[in-house]
């Protein structure tokens, strides 16, 4: 008896090209087994572009990592801003907190 064929994998592709873009969003059907770079060719990508990663639902992984159906793969962009100094920045914009009425016990 022959063994049987596992079935393709229906994997998901996300990539925000630049901030405030929209989100690119491809239902990819790839054969069992398929890697991360096979998704990325099947998306129409040669290669990662200078800096950019990749993740399978907010995990970092490698382009030989090993799809499975139902995986979401995440094209990211290289950080323009450390997210620590964008904090900071967005602090120093706020107003101050308000100060309680009530004196300290």
């Amino acid at each position: 008896m022959a063994p049987a064929e596992a079935p393709p994998l229906q994997v998901e592709w996300l990539c925000s090209p630049a901030p405030g873009a929209p989100l690119k969003r491809l239902m990819l059907t790839l054969p069992a087994g398929s890697l991360a770079r096979d998704a990325l060719h099947a998306a129409g990508l040669d290669d990662l572009p200078e800096g950019w990663g990749m993740a399978i639902w907010g995990r970092h992984i490698g382009p030989l990592e090993i799809l499975h159906s139902g995986d979401r793969l995440e094209l990211l962009r290289p950080l323009t801003v450390d997210p620590m100094e964008a904090r900071r920045r967005r602090q120093a914009h706020q107003r101050p907190p308000r100060r309680s009425r009530h004196k300290a016990g």
